[in-house]
């Protein structure tokens, strides 16, 4: 009874928060982390959700090489743990070293704080070979030398990299208490495909977007692995209108392709057998569209075989559209 006043207490949150922007519950942490960016498997991490779902900057467009992240605090600091996925690791490169405001244009992390009750926001920026750099406010003012006093690690997967962050409350000139409601955002720039990522809904001004930051509410609460599964399932919900509009773009391609079989497999024997092939594969992606689908990802790669489903076919209409112009 008691877990189910618990999750009862969760959704009501959610619906309160969730209508302005994404909304991140930051729970309490079993123990401090070390901070070695190696991995969110340990123990410490278990109990914290992990949100994803990065779109591209100014739209509400999912990011092609996705990020994720958890959150979480203790009594004198705040704890992030970064994925970045990345499939061209080898491609990543960062080389600027702490306090070079030039860390934001490589492959890199920013973290935007804002805490309650203060007039400014407080930018985070990490590269991916853990080189820090932070700033005050729009303008960017520097913070005083002590100011410093943070710590980020990263590590290079096969096909991530990661960072973990601790940011002593002292430095943001705040501590938290159990229901306090902050702004803030995580976003990335990834260089290797030329986005700027963010999970919050941002406008038009980039980055320092702050009257469009996402909602940080803490929770004292330590909770346990089946709490923490409910809270990502709601975090998931946020995001199920985009995943919506991502289903009807590979329907789209899938009707597109669908079209441009009829023709083609009418032209000619050799066009027959690959329109055969298509169909098969159109039929495999149908399938799948219908499967439910918890995470972004899922969707990203399913709407990447459409596009490319779709590509063929066009490239063999291209193909028989000049054979026809040689014959006249």
């Amino acid at each position: 009874m008691k877990f189910a006043i618990n999750i009862f207490l969760f959704l009501a949150a959610f619906t309160i928060y969730s209508a302005e922007n994404r909304t991140y519950f930051c729970y309490k942490l079993k123990n401090p982390p070390v901070v070695n960016g190696q991995t969110n498997n340990s123990s410490d991490w278990n109990n914290i959700p992990e949100a994803t779902g990065f779109l591209r900057a100014g739209t509400k467009t999912y990011a092609t090489k996705q990020t994720s992240f958890k959150m979480g605090y203790t009594d004198d600091a705040i704890y992030l743990w970064v994925r970045c996925k990345e499939p061209d690791i080898d491609m990543v490169v960062s080389e600027r070293g702490d306090k070079n405001g030039s860390i934001w244009s490589e492959d890199s992390i920013t973290v935007f704080l804002f805490p309650q009750g203060h007039a400014e926001y407080f930018g985070f920026f990490i590269n991916a070979i853990g080189s820090r750099f932070n700033a005050i406010g729009w303008g960017g003012k520097l913070p005083p030398q002590d100011d410093y006093d943070w710590q980020a690690a990263t590590v290079k997967n096969e096909d991530s990299w990661n960072v973990e962050i601790r940011i002593p409350f002292s430095v943001l000139k705040t501590v938290p208490h159990d229901g306090d409601v902050w702004k803030g955002n995580v976003n990335r720039e990834v260089i290797t495909s030329g986005e700027e990522t963010t999970w919050a809904y941002l406008g038009g001004s980039g980055f320092h977007d702050s009257e469009n930051f996402a909602t940080i509410v803490f929770k004292e609460k330590i909770l346990s692995l089946e709490e923490k599964n409910t809270v990502e399932e709601e975090i998931d919900k946020q995001q199920e209108g985009l995943k919506q509009k991502i289903k009807d773009q590979i329907s789209s391609c899938l009707e597109q392709t669908q079209a441009l079989m009829g023709p083609l497999a009418a032209s000619n024997a050799e066009n027959r057998q690959k329109c055969s092939t298509l169909k098969e594969e159109l039929d495999e992606i149908s399938e799948k569209l219908q499967e439910k689908r918890s995470t972004p990802q899922e969707y990203l790669k399913l709407q990447t075989e459409a596009r490319s489903l779709l590509q063929k076919a066009n490239r063999m209409e291209s193909t028989l559209i000049v054979r026809d112009l040689l014959q006249e």
